[in-house]
């Protein structure tokens, strides 16, 4: 994490100064050992090398002439270092550097966000005046409030880039408090528990004045606000992998789980390249290209069967690159493994693969793929009491959970259908 550190010229004018970099942990001390050299006679160590279970005569005895002395390092007394990062210090809020000392006087980002140290090193909060007599606020935490306008003292305030703040006379707009977003109207009302539109754009406002986000339910239809507060219209979107489409009024209309997206090659990252090449070598020993995805499918599905075993516990979740990564590495894991190793050479293989999970507990997942026309159901983990689970529909897994368990129980209207 770096940190930058800037002081004041006399007119207060902040100026750059010098980065100093840290290693992110906080709250804490290390150590680092200096290491010193003292003289061990040769028969310790030799004695050493006979007591350890090592190979016979690790070490020749011409190695060590019959007087001599081995140097060997040997850790001194560790000397104390600091790392940078919060403290308390009664009852208040400082940052100490490595070198044990305090910012003080000045202005410091970390991580992303400013702060205002005073002349003792601790961190400031609420209003600070600068030498020019430009005004700053810095909100409970210390962060320095930016491109906002908050209410402070009864008193509108908007909030430029920098963090100057400008008192609005008669102000009507938009206003941002720790509970959220509000609207503050000419007359200094503000909406709640309603619709309004600004600027061409609706937004829905909870009974307490805050803007809404999220799914937000009225007379049975369900509408999205998305993270400003903007309701969707006429569009599409995926939330939570599902497609839904918005109409002109904003209501929503479900559409099934969408297969899972597969990044360009030229935006994939190194892992997901190491998955790939890993997956195309297994492609290489199984299939062919005479054989419809159908075929492909079913390899894939006996190879992970046969070169796979299950571990629970062993194995990344919700991730599935560095699960597939893991399982072609181990050759072993949980569901998930099982599913993303599948995903892995489904998708090299041209095969699209829909996520399916379990909603009795969420703790099992497999494949819904697409083959030749049809979806099928493509469960590559293997159970305790059996079974094969390779492209079947939903009738014949729902057959087979009935009388195992609950083992594969989910809303079907939310996936594809079968035939």
């Amino acid at each position: 994490m770096n940190k930058k550190i800037f002081g004041k010229q006399p007119s207060g004018e902040r100026i750059s100064g010098k980065t100093i970099s840290g290693k992110g942990v906080r709250g804490s001390h290390i150590f680092h050992n200096k290491p010193s050299y003292k003289p061990i006679p040769v028969l310790a160590a030799a004695a050493f090398f006979a007591a350890a279970p090592f190979p016979a005569d690790p070490v020749p005895a011409a190695f060590f002439p019959a007087a001599s002395f081995l140097t060997v390092p040997v850790p001194a007394a560790p000397i104390p270092a600091y790392a940078a990062g919060w403290m308390q210090d009664g009852g208040r809020t400082a940052y100490e550097l490595e070198d044990g000392s305090r910012p003080k006087d000045t202005w410091m980002e970390l991580e992303g966000s400013w702060h205002y140290f005073d002349d003792q090193g601790f961190c400031r909060t609420g209003w600070y005046v600068d030498g020019q007599g430009k005004r700053f606020w810095l909100d409970g935490d210390g962060v320095l409030a930016v491109n906002t306008v908050r209410r402070i003292d009864g008193k509108f305030y908007a909030i430029d880039e920098n963090g100057y703040c400008t008192e609005q006379k008669n102000y009507s707009g938009w206003v941002q408090e720790e509970g959220g977003w509000w609207f503050r109207r000419p007359d200094g009302s503000w909406p709640m528990a309603e619709w309004m539109e600004f600027n061409g754009e609706w937004y829905h406002f909870d009974d307490q004045g805050y803007v809404q986000s999220g799914w937000f339910e009225e007379n049975g239809n369900r509408y999205w606000l998305d993270m400003y507060g903007k309701m969707l219209r006429d569009t599409e979107m995926v939330i939570d992998g599902i497609r839904y489409g918005f109409d002109r009024s904003g209501v929503s209309a479900r559409e099934v789980k969408g297969p899972v997206e597969i990044p360009p090659e030229d935006q994939k990252t190194e892992l997901e390249r190491a998955v790939d090449a890993m997956a195309d070598q297994v492609l290489a020993g199984i299939i062919t290209p005479e054989m419809n995805d159908h075929q492909k499918a079913t390899a894939i599905y006996y190879w992970v069967r046969r070169n796979m075993s299950y571990s629970a516990g062993t194995g990344s979740i919700g991730d599935w690159p560095a699960a597939a990564y893991e399982g072609f590495r181990r050759r072993r894991g949980h569901c998930y493994t099982y599913y993303s190793v599948s995903l892995a050479l489904l998708s090299r293989a041209g095969i699209p693969s829909v996520e399916v999970i379990r909603e009795t507990d969420f703790d099992h997942w497999w494949n819904l793929v697409y083959v030749d026309g049809e979806w099928l159901h493509f469960d590559t983990t293997p159970r305790r009491l059996g079974g094969d689970f390779c492209l079947l529909t939903t009738a014949q897994l729902f057959a087979y959970s009935d009388t195992h368990d609950a083992s594969h129980v989910f809303d079907v209207s939310q996936y594809p259908a079968t035939p």
